[in-house]
């Protein structure tokens, strides 16, 4: 029996190959590749088979493959690039032709990415509108500003930031059009997206069921890595996204791991408020 939730991406990736999504299923780069600069290429290809001729034959004239990732979509072959080539004029036209001649690849897309565009996020997720101004934040950068909060204050900065992710999650709600998705998993696709394009980090939300009171967030990469004990603005980010997603305000998050304490990588579990 095929699975449909396998099939159902395949539906997503032809949309957004024929342009009738700008949404890019599960890109799944964790960080900026420090190599991208001027004449690199983000390259998303579909194909019938593992494209290791398409790999060859990219180095075969003259680029460099900066990162491949590869994931299996029932009987087809899902693969993320980047490659640069610093030799060569007409890049675009030449990876174009490549991808064009491989009879291998039902369908692909390429954007170049400038020296602006220090990583792949940048490819567009969904077209936003309202948008004035967007501000470069690194990690470190992100710490400095909020480091004082987490570090003078204890308890009651972790509260502030708890607070500051609920604020945060209005304004996501708000902005990227979350509600609008009419089916609950696609507002959990676009969360997963518009949250690794911001730079909050790459996650992952795993059989969320509010009347059990059951279900996971999982966050690998975390913006408030290496900050404090734990991760209080995305707690609170998680618990207000999921009480508009159900329409429930007793929904809450709870962090039961944190790389902060030296676990692999963030876990925040569904949990109700107590009521008496």
């Amino acid at each position: 029996m095929a699975d449909k939730n396998q099939s159902r991406m395949i539906d997503q990736l032809n949309d957004f190959f024929n342009e009738r999504s700008s949404h890019i299923p599960r890109l799944c780069f964790p960080e900026t590749n420090p190599e991208i600069r001027e004449r690199s290429y983000f390259i998303i290809s579909l194909s019938k088979e593992i494209p290791d001729t398409i790999l060859k034959d990219i180095q075969g004239h003259n680029f460099n493959i900066l990162s491949c990732q590869l994931e299996k979509i029932d009987d087809m072959y899902l693969s993320y690039m980047i490659v640069r080539n610093d030799d060569d004029d007409n890049d675009m036209n030449k990876l174009e032709a490549l991808l064009k001649n491989n009879k291998g690849i039902v369908n692909h897309k390429i954007k170049e990415l400038t020296s602006l565009e220090r990583n792949p996020f940048t490819y567009p997720v969904k077209l936003h509108s309202g948008i004035k101004r967007s501000l470069l934040l690194d990690h470190d950068l992100f710490h400095a500003l909020f480091r004082t909060i987490t570090s003078g204050l204890g308890s009651g900065g972790d509260y502030l930031m708890y607070m500051s992710g609920i604020s945060v999650a209005d304004n996501i709600w708000n902005k990227y059009g979350i509600g609008d998705q009419e089916e609950l998993d696609d507002q959990f696709l676009l969360l997963e997206d518009v949250l690794r394009t911001i730079g909050f980090g790459m996650v992952a939300f795993e059989n969320i069921d509010p009347l059990r009171s059951e279900g996971k967030i999982i966050i690998k990469h975390s913006i408030e890595q290496t900050m404090s004990d734990s991760c209080p603005l995305l707690r609170g980010l998680f618990t207000e996204l999921l009480r508009r997603m159900f329409e429930d305000p007793n929904i809450e998050v709870i962090e039961t791991a944190c790389v902060n304490r030296g676990d692999k990588e963030c876990i925040f579990e569904l949990t109700r408020v107590k009521t008496i």
